[in-house]
């Protein structure tokens, strides 16, 4: 089985393959590598919303950081929910 995710206008799949045989990803550890790649991704958006020289810029930055903060925060109940099933 195949688990794809975007990641901002990129989709995850390549770091699937690279990563190793993907067939042998079961719904758990999709789910772990996602919510690290949200992560990642929230952070950078953040420190990028840190560094803007204008107030516009900061401002659209920081609302992708939130977007990103949303979507963590969806995929770790997820998470728990696949964890708590067994």
């Amino acid at each position: 089985m195949r688990w794809i995710f975007w990641q901002g206008a990129n989709i995850m799949y390549r770091q699937l393959l690279i990563g190793g045989d993907e067939s042998n990803m079961d719904l758990k550890e999709a789910l772990e590598l996602a919510v690290k790649e949200e992560a990642k991704a929230m952070q950078n958006y953040t420190k990028l919303a840190g560094d803007a020289a204008d107030p516009e810029t900061r401002l659209m930055l920081e609302q992708i950081a939130k977007e990103e903060a949303s979507h963590l925060k969806r995929l770790n109940e997820r998470l728990k929910a696949i964890k708590l099933l067994g």
